[in-house]
């Protein structure tokens, strides 16, 4: 019987003795590791914010770049346990593969928008003409773009469109000419719909105002 409980504790004192040390290493390389995984965020935010980067586009890049290192810590982390990391990273690596081909027209809009926001071909506000339609850019996002046309029409395009055609982007003199006259040609079109959509009675006589000292009107009968 005390055979028994001496060889049992011997037993845990040699699992302890193993396991406790890798235990405890591994736990302190995954505090440290976290701990410099934020370093690197905070540093790299600070760094995109310096350069006055596009504050959509800071926080997935400190981000993206928190979780890259936080995955090789774990990594590190079994490691020492004994864990064997370079089928796992085989696994991953195939794994990753195939969800960029699932996605890989998301991923295209994705790296166009990062395309869009680090080098700033038009920014939010400018009548641009891309991707076969104009408007005013009013939301500069990370997979699609914004643009709100001069008849007050909501254009989202992707950004991968948008990235791999010609931008042109009008300048400001250019740009309050070119939106005027197409509000003026939506509103007079919108006036014939409305004025040939109306009965015959309603329409039958226009009121034509004659520029002569003497405002007077004259109506003429509008044949069919």
């Amino acid at each position: 019987m005390e055979s028994t409980v001496d060889q049992v504790v011997q037993n845990v004192v040699t699992l302890v003795s193993v396991w406790g040390l890798q235990l405890v290493g591994a736990l302190a390389v995954l505090i440290i590791g976290r701990f410099g995984c934020g370093v690197a965020r905070k540093s790299v935010r600070r760094a995109m914010e310096s350069r006055g980067v596009d504050a959509s586009l800071v926080p997935f890049v400190s981000n993206l770049v928190y979780f890259t290192l936080f995955a090789a810590v774990v990594i590190a982390v079994l490691g020492l346990f004994g864990i064997e990391t370079t089928s796992l990273v085989a696994v991953l690596g195939t794994a990753g593969l195939a969800i960029g081909l699932a996605v890989q027209g998301t991923l295209s809009n994705f790296s166009s928008g990062v395309m869009l926001l680090l080098f700033r071909p038009f920014d939010i506000g400018d009548y641009i003409d891309a991707a076969g339609v104009a408007g005013t850019v009013s939301e500069i996002g990370v997979f699609s773009t914004t643009l709100n046309t001069p008849d007050n029409v909501k254009i989202i395009v992707p950004n991968s469109g948008i990235f791999g055609s010609t931008i042109k982007n009008f300048p400001q003199t250019t740009r309050g000419e070119t939106t005027s006259f197409s509000a003026f040609l939506t509103l007079m079109t919108f006036r014939m719909r409305s004025q040939w959509s109306m009965p015959c009675s309603a329409r039958t006589l226009v009121s034509y105002r004659i520029p002569n000292p003497w405002s007077q009107s004259l109506s003429l009968p509008i044949r069919r």
